[in-house]
């Protein structure tokens, strides 16, 4: 999805850190394995979101301060401080798509990223509370953009972009099923291939090049179909 809108236009910034000890991947271990090491830096970061207008930066890893929290983080399992203040460093201006677990959490999430600044931002309780769209049934959310709040219904009914199920995982090892399932979705393979055209549609009307999720759903197809996504993925320059 992140290829796909910014082989669009978009320049996307993709924020992400590794698993926790004992747990499953993340779009961060997947970066690295796909593409090549996370910037540690903002500089870097930002070099290579001009060149390429695609990043992946780990925040965590540019203090050597956060090492400690870190290796907390690996003993209980769980993501904790690191993970919740890495979300809060996002430039104050940029547009900003985040997850939220499902439930009655949208209203202060949303007060929350006004609150930092945020004047366009996505809220997208999407599968298993990621930013993942379903594609077999509608996902909800919220949307922040001109000081208004509006609440988020994507019906991928709405776009032809609806399956039956979700994607399944197709391998034991998890990341190797996510490195397979990214390799379909750039093949055009549905359903892996609706959800990354859903997921880029979503950045790119987020960044305000397209009005509405239909058009910019035309784009994000053609970025996959024209090989322009996977040319700027697997091009990305190695840390």
């Amino acid at each position: 999805s992140a290829a796909a809108a910014a082989a669009s236009g978009a320049k996307v910034l993709v924020q992400a850190s590794g698993r926790v000890e004992g747990g499953g991947p993340t779009l961060g271990d997947l970066w690295q394995d796909l593409v090549g090491e996370r910037c540690s830096s903002v500089g870097t970061a930002e070099a290579e979101l001009r060149q390429r207008g695609l990043a992946c930066w780990c925040p965590t890893r540019s203090d050597a301060g956060w090492e400690r929290l870190l290796r907390v983080e690996e003993e209980v399992g769980l993501r904790s401080v690191p993970d919740q203040v890495s979300k809060l460093l996002a430039p104050s201006q940029a547009a900003v798509l985040v997850p939220s677990m499902a439930g009655p959490v949208l209203g202060l999430a949303g007060d929350a990223l006004a609150s930092l600044g945020h004047q366009r931002c996505i809220i997208l309780q999407g599968v298993e509370g990621s930013i993942d769209p379903s594609v077999a049934e509608r996902s909800r959310g919220m949307l922040l953009e001109d000081g208004m709040k509006l609440p988020l219904r994507l019906q991928p009914d709405d776009l032809a972009l609806s399956w039956p199920h979700e994607p399944h995982q197709t391998h034991e090892d998890r990341l190797e099923s996510a490195r397979q399932a990214t390799a379909r979705a750039l093949m055009g393979i549905a359903p892996e291939f609706h959800v990354a055209q859903l997921g880029a549609a979503i950045l790119l009307r987020l960044s305000g090049l397209f009005p509405d999720f239909a058009s910019a759903s035309v784009a994000a197809r053609d970025a996959i179909e024209s090989g322009r996504a996977s040319a700027l993925l697997y091009d990305v320059p190695r840390a």
